[in-house]
């Protein structure tokens, strides 16, 4: 099984906790290289995957993209060079989010549809780090490239873990660019110790120009030195060792860690067979047009009846994996009735493969 370290920046490898020399389940149901939302050629996610969303990069990770000097690095360096001479969300804890993509994200109705229509709209949807399908900056990744999986092998529990692994991150990003800051010398008293959005500074307007003048005091005399700033912050960052990170991180840090360790343990425990079964005893009434209730002694689960189709291909012969590749490939997740259902006894593990699988 891989180490949880392979899923975060190698900068962290330094310093972080023993923690993530630990050993956590193969997402091997949900990767970048094969992606599930692009399954079907009529989904609006072929040009971003589940890349549609801009990242919130910290100062010392913009800093290790900028100071990289591999080939590999250089489409991604050029990328972030070219959002500073925007100075569209560029501020000195990092390149967030700008104005215009909050105001537009206001635009859009709520709901799970919704994300078909940012797909629609490349400005929108598509991470400004990614290049023909494959991200340019990926050793310097925010928390949420580093921990979202559509669909998990533990499940419930699975995505419990991923979720805790991401707060830890996002804990990790805020305390460090704040640390780097204040040893570059920004005043104490001006420093934001929560997560920062660009409109909390309003320097750009909605005609995504320039508040020069709020650019300017934001920057408090690094304007047009961006790129020194940032390269200063991820040197501070790459010189601490794992008791001077503990220390920056308090008893939060530990509390988390510890949190994470635990959930590993039940995700480990929890995982989801390769191989499963549609329990002979379930009783199946379709309550209406949009749910069917399933019944085994005293468990119910409600489900889509589209979802419900496909519980007949649990039949111990197919792979777990191609039901759920099948399913996408109609735009389907399954991934809440798999988990539901095995949770409570309705899918089972296989027992034995008596076919090929087809």
């Amino acid at each position: 099984m891989p180490q949880l370290k392979s899923k975060l920046p190698p900068l962290y490898h330094n310093f972080f906790p023993d923690f993530i020399e630990k050993e956590f389940p193969e997402e091997k149901w949900a990767t970048c290289s094969a992606c599930n939302i692009c399954r079907s050629p009529k989904s609006p996610y072929l040009d971003t995957k589940c890349c549609n969303y801009y990242p919130h990069l910290a100062n010392y990770l913009v800093g290790g993209i900028l100071q990289d000097s591999r080939p590999a690095m250089e489409e991604g360096k050029k990328r972030i060079r070219q959002l500073i001479q925007s100075k569209q969300g560029v501020t000195p804890y990092g390149i967030v989010p700008p104005r215009w993509w909050h105001k537009e994200q206001d635009k859009l109705p709520s709901g799970d549809q919704d994300k078909g229509v940012m797909a629609n709209n490349s400005e929108l949807a598509k991470c400004p780090y990614l290049d023909k399908g494959n991200c340019t900056i990926w050793d310097y990744r925010e928390n949420l490239c580093s921990t979202h999986f559509c669909f998990s092998v533990g499940g419930s529990h699975g995505k419990a873990f991923w979720k805790a692994t991401n707060g830890y991150l996002k804990m990790v990003e805020n305390v460090l660019s704040n640390f780097a800051l204040y040893q570059l010398g920004i005043p104490a008293r001006t420093l934001k110790t929560v997560p920062i959005k660009s409109i909390d500074f309003e320097i750009e307007t909605d005609g995504r120009q320039t508040n020069q003048e709020a650019y300017s005091t934001l920057w408090q005399g690094w304007e047009g030195n961006e790129e020194a700033l940032y390269i200063r912050s991820y040197e501070i960052v790459a010189s601490l060792d794992a008791q001077k990170f503990t220390d920056l991180c308090g008893h939060n840090q530990v509390i988390l860690a510890q949190s994470i360790t635990e959930l590993l343990d039940t995700f480990s425990q929890t995982i989801i067979p390769d191989y499963l079964c549609l329990h002979n005893d379930i009783q199946i009434v379709q309550h209406s047009p949009s749910e069917c209730i399933l019944t085994l002694g005293d468990q119910q689960a409600t489900i889509n009846p589209i979802a419900y189709s496909f519980l007949a291909r649990f039949d111990g012969a197919r792979t777990t994996k191609s039901i759920i590749d099948h399913a996408y490939q109609i735009m389907l997740n399954l991934e809440i009735p798999i988990d539901e259902l095995y949770r409570k006894g309705m899918l089972q593990p296989s027992v034995s493969i008596t076919y090929q699988e087809v």
